[in-house]
């Protein structure tokens, strides 16, 4: 049986994500020196944007540091990640391109058909008031096997400055219509100057009761 539904804008109902361990988590890790060295791939997810490992990140480029550095002048200087309890944590500093497009694409394997899950992160725009340009990030859940069907897709608004860094949720839940789904973050909005964020604890998890979905078979 496959289901197609279309529902499901928003994270899970009520925040009634179960408590239990996601099915992914990704904090980037820490370490002290500034930038970590590790790829997208150590993290299971693409992007076409190109990686930069010391200053300055520049726009269509992502760094993952552990504190905001002073590249322009115009960011929140020092300001740290968001997972709890993780000295020198790592966070994914994003300088969005000048076109808008996707910065990061994850595939998601062995889900159950037919369970609600809920794609989320944190997101806080690190640049200071009166950009010109404010972060909006598209979220995307597309089914793998069933021709690239869009199944969710969420818009975060425009993310505005504040007067210091502030971390914020957002997510998406969908119903998986197959074994296989792809998660997609899309920069909405024209690079230049603004749109300049960081991203941290980026996971899935269930919302539905476990077994009432049709698993894959484990081995």
């Amino acid at each position: 049986m496959v289901y197609l539904l279309l529902e499901s804008i928003g994270v899970c109902y009520n925040n009634d994500t179960l408590h239990m361990n996601p099915i992914f988590l990704i904090t980037f890790g820490s370490g002290s020196e500034q930038y970590a060295r590790a790829s997208p791939s150590d993290f299971n997810f693409t992007t076409s944007y190109g990686q930069q490992n010391e200053p300055s990140t520049g726009d269509g480029q992502f760094s993952f540091i552990n504190e905001i550095h002073n590249d322009y002048g115009t960011w929140y200087t020092g300001s740290l990640d968001h997972t709890p309890d993780d000295v020198g944590g790592y966070m994914m500093l994003v300088n969005a391109a000048y076109q808008p497009g996707e910065f990061y694409r994850g595939t998601v394997n062995s889900l159950c058909i037919g369970l609600r899950y809920e794609f989320s992160f944190y997101l806080a725009n690190i640049h200071i008031p009166n950009s010109e340009i404010q972060p909006n990030i598209l979220i995307e859940a597309r089914s793998l096997t069933l021709d690239n069907r869009l199944l969710v897709q969420v818009s975060t608004g425009d993310i505005p400055s504040n007067d210091r860094l502030i971390w914020l949720k957002y997510g998406l839940s969908f119903i998986a219509p197959s074994h296989s789904v792809v998660l997609l973050m899309i920069s909405n909005a024209s690079g230049g100057y603004g749109n300049d964020f960081v991203i941290d604890d980026i996971a899935l998890r269930v919302c539905s009761n476990p077994g009432s979905g049709v698993c894959p078979p484990t081995s």
